[in-house]
């Protein structure tokens, strides 16, 4: 066991010197020797993830140079979403063709890496994320500015989402004059016919705010964070009733993330 978790120590390792420059790669190593025993006992680099800070980080994606930035407000640590989006690569899947997609969701964006990440493939995407936490929100426009992304097809909202219910467990802080409860509210807000990809991570939201397939029915392609696994296998019923094929599954201890594709088209006509 001892030797299995130092080599997944040092693999994790090769993987940060792949993708980050030289002077950050071999700060997160002087953490992560001096921190070594408690990573190998608790199996985990979170407190390496908080000790690196907010950057910005300057990254190797798909051959180009990206600015990663973060907030001191990101909940597992800035590095930790640059670890999980551009490093471990959760959502590079074969499945999920950017350079296809036109419009994207980013619900729970954070400090906004899925979108960074997304855009390195397609910098024509129209994206629309949301994220509760404004103070994060300025954090995304340096983002933006210093990839020299399209301002324009980038459009950025500070709503929860999910019923009351869930997000009262879910959240500490929230106003109640910026929730959008379901899919059919969502669509009617923005005005939505059709979306490429659903990109989710709304802790624990998720099984409310998808539960009535409005949102469901108009998307190609989804990659969602489930928080509680009790609600796993109904959850992927649903997606099986809207036509989507699980394509990529990825369990944790108390959390999945799957990635699923609609194979079946469903009509846009009569009631859900």
């Amino acid at each position: 066991m001892l030797i299995s978790n130092i080599t997944r120590f040092f693999n994790t390792l090769l993987r940060v010197y792949s993708v980050c420059k030289l002077k950050d790669s071999l700060k997160f190593t002087i953490f992560a020797i001096n921190n070594a025993k408690k990573i190998l006992k608790q199996k985990n680099l979170g407190e390496i993830y908080k000790k690196m800070g907010q950057g910005p980080f300057k990254i190797k994606s798909d051959k180009k140079i990206v600015t990663v930035i973060g907030h001191k407000d990101d909940l597992n640590g800035t590095f930790s979403g640059l670890m999980e989006i551009f490093i471990n690569k959760v959502y590079n899947s074969k499945h999920l063709d950017f350079t296809k997609f036109k419009t994207v969701l980013d619900l729970g964006a954070g400090s906004g890496n899925f979108t960074n990440f997304a855009l390195t493939k397609n910098h024509d995407l129209k994206i629309i994320l949301v994220e509760p936490r404004g103070v994060v929100h300025p954090v995304i426009e340096e983002m933006i500015i210093k990839n020299n992304y399209k301002r324009e097809n980038i459009k950025i909202f500070d709503f929860y989402l999910g019923d009351m219910e869930s997000i009262e467990k879910n959240f500490q802080k929230y106003s109640s004059n910026k929730i959008i409860e379901n899919g059919e509210s969502f669509i009617k807000k923005f005005n939505l016919k059709k979306v490429d990809l659903i990109k989710c991570d709304i802790e624990g939201s998720e099984h409310s705010f998808f539960k009535d397939g409005f949102l469901l029915k108009i998307t190609d392609n989804i990659a969602i964070e489930i928080h509680n696994l009790e609600y796993l296998e109904n959850f992927i019923e649903l997606l099986k009733k809207f036509g989507f094929e699980v394509k990529k599954m990825l369990i944790q201890k108390k959390e999945a993330t799957v990635i699923a594709k609609k194979m079946v088209n469903i009509g846009c006509g009569g009631r859900i």
